[in-house]
């Protein structure tokens, strides 16, 4: 009974502290990237039918995302924000399409400083899976979902618009296998605080 007490506490006493912060607004956060990096989990040939073009590679860290959420303001010059937002790399053709996909959940502090904010947290992405269809297809590769780290510093254009970089490591563990793919990239995003 005493460990469900102490648990209580400390969080009445955050949710109390919380409440009394008069200058606390929520707002919404948006965010859409493109990323680099990761190890190469495909790499698919393009033709026009009768000779070879090119090739593209799908990569775990890659490449374009969006997100939505909410930031909160803790302090005067420390923000809370919580996003859940779709990551995905693909290569598209006539005949076939090949992609890796999954749903990021972000939650970073920030400090803001100025125009400048940093910030740092903690990424969980759920339902990471590599998809193949048409004449390339396969059984789809499942991967466990996985927690990682990100950082990330924005310069706010406006006093609601910011570019920034983003900074996610992160490592993706197939589904019953000791095996895993390095998911961590280096992005630019863009974004807004509304």
């Amino acid at each position: 009974m005493r460990k469900v007490i102490s648990l209580r506490m400390p969080l009445s006493m955050l949710l109390l502290a919380l409440s009394s912060v008069s200058y606390a607004e929520t707002r919404l956060a948006l965010d859409m990237g493109l990323h680099f990096g990761g190890d190469e989990l495909a790499e698919v040939f393009i033709s026009d039918g009768y000779y070879y073009q090119y090739e593209e590679s799908i990569d775990a860290g890659e490449l374009l995302s969006l997100s939505i959420g909410a930031e909160i303001d803790l302090t005067e010059i420390i923000t809370l924000q919580a996003t859940i937002g779709y990551k995905i790399d693909s290569v598209s053709g006539d005949n076939a399409d090949v992609h890796f996909e999954r749903f990021p959940l972000n939650v970073m502090v920030f400090s803001n400083n100025g125009p400048w904010r940093y910030g740092g947290g903690l990424t969980y992405h759920l339902d990471p899976s590599f998809e193949t269809s048409g004449d390339l297809a396969q059984p789809d590769i499942a991967f466990d979902d996985a927690v990682g780290f990100v950082a990330e510093v924005d310069y706010f254009l406006t006093e609601n618009f910011f570019i920034g970089g983003r900074v996610t490591i992160i490592d993706y563990d197939f589904v019953n296998s000791t095996v895993s793919a390095d998911g961590d990239s280096i992005g630019l995003v863009l974004g807004g605080v509304l």
